[in-house]
């Protein structure tokens, strides 16, 4: 599939969940706690860039704003997002995404704007504590704002589905790592664009029919093991006891990056002459793979 069918069939799964009735909440920042969101009644949604937004609005914006600070604000100002409830922006980005949402607010007081702040510092008892609190706040500010409750029985829905979804894309991502040609890298960027988008049960079960399509021929061979060691190497962050890949005499890269959607890398390499997707073996974007391995939640958290 083309990376602008992609991102069409994306964008529509969106407005069909907005004409359907679904309030949608966008958010910026990739490790965003769409299971909160969810737990509030909300259908979390990425607020992704749009390549026929224009500039020119740019005096409301720093002159250091970065081309997404630039495109998200240009949507907005074009008249469009509207399509979104309210959007949450994170405040520990880069200082263009710092500062836009404030901006955001100022320029389009009737928008809900909404600021969630992760810890920067290394992991420990007090950045667990930071986040608590601040995931808190963000949910009582959601009940403020749209006089909605946290619902405990929504919660648990959502960390399920979140769940599962997450795990099936995790498995995707270690066979792929093992045997790229088994998946295409724009099918697996396909998948994780609509759980971005929507995380929904209808992404889940578009999730679970590939990986029941691509595991069935490998655990017919008993050949699922190393796939599943290295899924559980990639959660623990540790790959010291992962055996060697299978030999390969074609190129095999892993793509490092920041906040890069994988569709955006596909259809990069989709336009590179005598480069094959099999030559990808795993990305390292926050759109990409930093997001599918977050860590699941727990209800002893």
């Amino acid at each position: 599939m083309s990376f602008p069918r992609v991102i069409e069939q994306s964008d529509q799964a969106v407005r069909d969940l907005a004409v359907a009735g679904e309030q949608l909440l966008g958010y910026i920042y990739p490790h965003f706690p769409l299971e909160i969101a969810m737990a509030h009644g909300f259908t979390p949604s990425l607020v992704r860039t749009s390549q026929s937004a224009m500039g020119g609005y740019e005096s409301s914006l720093q002159t250091f704003a970065c081309s997404l600070t630039r495109n998200l604000f240009s949507q907005r100002a074009s008249g469009g997002l509207t399509i979104f409830s309210g959007i949450t922006f994170s405040g520990n980005t880069c200082d263009s995404l710092q500062n836009v949402g404030e901006v955001w607010r100022k320029r389009f007081p009737e928008d809900k704007i909404f600021r969630l702040t992760y810890p920067a510092a290394v992991p420990g008892e007090s950045a667990v504590s930071f986040l608590s609190n601040e995931l808190r706040k963000f949910s009582k500010e959601l009940e403020n704002a749209f006089k909605v409750p946290f619902s405990e029985e929504l919660f648990k829905d959502a960390v399920a589905l979140v769940s599962e979804i997450r795990e099936g894309l995790q498995i995707l991502y270690s066979v792929r790592a093992y045997s790229p040609e088994v998946l295409k890298y724009s099918e697996l960027s396909r998948l994780i664009e609509g759980f971005l988008r929507a995380p929904v049960t209808s992404t889940l079960e578009n999730v679970l029919e590939l990986k029941t399509s691509i595991m069935e021929p490998i655990d017919q061979k008993d050949d699922s093991g190393p796939a599943s060691r290295l899924r559980n190497a990639f959660l623990k962050q540790d790959l010291t006891e992962v055996r060697p890949m299978p030999a390969s005499e074609s190129t095999r890269l892993v793509v490092v990056g920041g906040m890069i959607e994988t569709s955006s890398l596909s259809q990069l390499i989709a336009n590179v002459s005598n480069f094959s997707e099999d030559m990808i073996v795993l990305d390292l974007l926050s759109y990409g793979f930093k997001t599918i391995f977050t860590p699941s939640l727990s209800f002893d958290s």
